[in-house]
């Protein structure tokens, strides 16, 4: 089932479904917020994207303290996750994107230069 967290009020959770709008007593299921939330699974600037054991979380990033990031999360409150994970992607993600751009200069150099010698020959050939 395809399921997010729309709203978490007085210890009931409503989670949308593909079947529809189900609502959790979290009371009853002994459940806690260190309980419920597992994962960030992206960052996209101010916004984070939740994987918690009732489904996807949608929130707001307030700060970013070495590896714990602050997120406010409408209905529930703040939580603190650790996104260790992603930044160690995001930093994997930056050296191919250094080698594209010098793959790419030396491609326009070679270019340029073959333009040159072109037109260099081309001028000794009338003269």
């Amino acid at each position: 089932m395809n399921k997010q967290v729309v709203e978490i009020r007085g210890g009931i959770a409503a989670v949308q479904t593909d079947l529809g709008l189900i609502r959790l007593n979290l009371t009853a299921m002994n459940a806690t917020l260190e309980n419920i939330f597992v994962k960030v699974i992206a960052i996209n600037g101010t916004a984070a994207t939740i994987q918690t054991t009732l489904g996807i979380v949608n929130g707001t990033i307030t700060s970013i303290e070495g590896d714990m990031a602050t997120i406010v999360v409408p209905g529930v409150g703040r939580i603190e996750a650790d996104i260790s994970s992603l930044k160690e992607t995001q930093e994997m993600r930056i050296i191919p994107q250094y080698v594209i751009l010098i793959i790419a200069l030396i491609a326009a150099a070679s270019s340029t230069l073959s333009v040159i010698l072109l037109r260099r020959k081309k001028t000794t050939k009338t003269e």
